[in-house]
């Protein structure tokens, strides 16, 4: 890279792109985390294709894999690329870490995230487990946003850092408890704290209804989660379809759009109903 030049992947060589992850020790550990992730998907798509047959498997080009007997040739084309890639995405993020505008590493983190969601998948709908689907999308998602926490910074993680970042938290805690435990030593400030404590029970009324109202609304929004879902089966036909061929899931024309509408309003629920309850105990807004 020269002189002056923004870090990007333009710019980075080929002992840059598979060697500069080994450097770091928390991006090493973390990229030989990752690893194993395409041993585990090649494992288990392997598995299940043998115990259900190409019909289980949406992918084309992995069913053309295996119904050809290219199947050995796949899992090793997966977990080499995979982990390429892994190794990709670590040089990349410290190479471009100290861009003063970030680093765009979102696209890293997705991809990684959707494979190690496809994986637990592929692990879990082997042993018979009905919520395969709905677990494989919740730990794609989490490791979507901790990928991103982690990409995002522009320091190295340490035993130290760690350790600093929760004694900082708790000594600001201790703090706050030792500032709410000062008694007011002057007549001034008693009549002060007597007028605010007044103000503070004529508001206290409005403050309870709005903050009840709230948890009520979370509460209704949960509890009418699965209606809805039913509704949503009953809709698309996938009721009807659980009825003939039993609960577990195989992606096809019935249940892969209807899992991804239930997905996406279980999503959209959850996201309203953590707003409300927030709304409720939010201090900036006088709820408490």
């Amino acid at each position: 890279m020269k002189i002056g030049e923004k870090p990007s992947l333009a710019n980075m060589d080929l002992a840059d792109m598979f060697g500069l992850w080994w450097d770091v020790p928390w991006v090493r550990y973390l990229v030989l985390s990752f690893i194993p992730i395409g041993i585990i998907d090649g494992v288990y798509t392997s598995l299940l294709f043998a115990a259900h047959g190409p019909e289980f498997e949406y992918n084309l080009l992995v069913r053309l894999a295996f119904t050809n007997d290219f199947g050995m040739v796949w899992i090793i084309i997966n977990i080499v690329s995979f982990a390429l890639f892994t190794m990709l995405a670590g040089s990349y993020y410290l190479h471009t870490r100290t861009n003063v505008f970030g680093n765009r590493t979102r696209w890293l983190s997705l991809i990684i995230s959707i494979r190690m969601g496809t994986a637990l998948h592929n692990m879990l709908a082997y042993y018979w487990i009905p919520e395969a689907p709905l677990l494989a999308m919740l730990g794609a998602f989490l490791l979507y946003i901790g990928m991103n926490i982690l990409l995002n910074r522009d320091r190295d993680v340490s035993m130290k850092g760690v350790k600093r970042y929760f004694k900082a938290k708790y000594d600001r805690f201790h703090d706050a408890l030792l500032t709410r435990g000062i008694n007011p030593t002057s007549e001034g400030d008693l009549q002060n704290v007597n007028e605010e404590k007044n103000d503070e029970n004529s508001e206290k009324a409005t403050k309870w209804a709005k903050r009840i109202a709230y948890m009520l609304t979370a509460i209704i929004v949960f509890v009418a989660i699965p209606f809805v879902l039913v509704g949503i089966a009953r809709f698309t036909g996938a009721s009807d379809w659980s009825g003939l061929f039993g609960d577990i899931f195989y992606w096809n024309y019935v249940s892969g759009p209807t899992f991804i509408m239930g997905f996406v309003m279980i999503l959209g629920a959850v996201g309203i109903a953590v707003y409300l309850i927030f709304k409720a105990f939010d201090t900036g807004k006088g709820a408490w």
